[in-house]
């Protein structure tokens, strides 16, 4: 569960499971809020492009150059704000990979998704002053 107005934080490995590399691969991030509520950081050498599917919900690509080895192994840290308020109880994500060109032999396990509970209100963290 997250908590309203928090940020909640995944992490979104992504494998080549062959036998074959892959030129270009892609990863598409897609969730029910908005743009501005969610980010990806990539690993390096990939590069993401945010926008907004247009209904409220957001849309964000990322994309190696080059090929994506048999075998290989990288992680995307995907960041999402919950709205601030309780009217959006139920938060939905999912990450798709794809590439230019590959033959993938088993394509059903190119996308996984996730539910996020939003409850409560946000914490607030009391500030301490040292005494002296």
């Amino acid at each position: 569960a997250g908590t309203a107005g928090g940020i909640a934080t995944m992490v979104a490995q992504v494998r080549n499971n062959g036998p074959n590399a892959t030129s270009q691969p892609t990863v598409t991030f897609t969730g029910n809020v908005a743009l501005s509520r969610a980010s990806v950081v990539p690993p390096a050498g990939w590069a993401c492009v945010r926008g907004s599917l247009g209904n409220g919900d957001f849309n964000i690509v990322c994309t190696a150059a080059g090929s994506f080895a048999s075998g290989a192994r990288v992680n995307f840290t995907f960041n999402v704000t919950a709205p601030s308020v309780q009217g959006q109880p139920t938060l939905t994500f999912s990450a798709t990979t794809g590439a230019t060109t590959s033959t993938d032999p088993v394509p059903v396990n190119n996308s996984a998704g996730r539910t996020l509970q939003v409850t409560g209100a946000p914490v607030s963290v009391p500030v301490v002053s040292g005494g002296g």
